[in-house]
């Protein structure tokens, strides 16, 4: 019963992660246009950059940038979020950046070194003599 148990186990954890998978992207399907007007709204500049980014590939190579443009629109969901995020995370990052107060410098201070004293060798630790392992054993009399 061991295998087969792990087995339907195994199977059973396939199908849940399926349909938990399923929801999301569902979801994110249903959610997708929303996020992009997000983005654009929060950080328009965060999704004008990917926008120039797409151009300058179709500038450099035309088959690469064709490639993108299809994933893109073929993993909407999936761009809006990342589009979505990077926005929010630009406009954090921007935030916190306004919100650092202006530095303070202090004068600069020298302060008196005092020469290191010299290194000293340890002293070297005794080892024992090691003893024959086979002058102990009473198996090696036998031969």
């Amino acid at each position: 019963m061991g295998g087969i148990g792990c087995l339907l186990f195994v199977l059973l954890g396939i199908i849940a992660l399926f349909y938990v998978l399923k929801w999301t992207f569902t979801l994110l399907f249903y959610a997708s246009p929303l996020l992009f007007l997000l983005a654009l709204v929060i950080k328009p500049q965060s999704v004008l950059n990917v926008f120039r980014w797409l151009g300058s590939v179709y500038r450099s190579n035309v088959l690469l940038g064709l490639i993108y443009t299809v994933l893109g629109v073929l993993c909407f969901p999936v761009v809006a979020l990342a589009l979505f995020m990077r926005a929010v995370g630009q406009g954090a990052s921007v935030q916190q950046k306004s919100d650092v107060p202006e530095a303070e410098y202090t004068d600069f201070e020298e302060v008196q070194s005092e020469p290191l004293r010299p290194l000293t060798t340890p002293e070297p630790i005794q080892q024992e003599e090691k003893k024959d392992p086979k002058a102990d054993n009473p198996y090696e009399q036998l031969f």
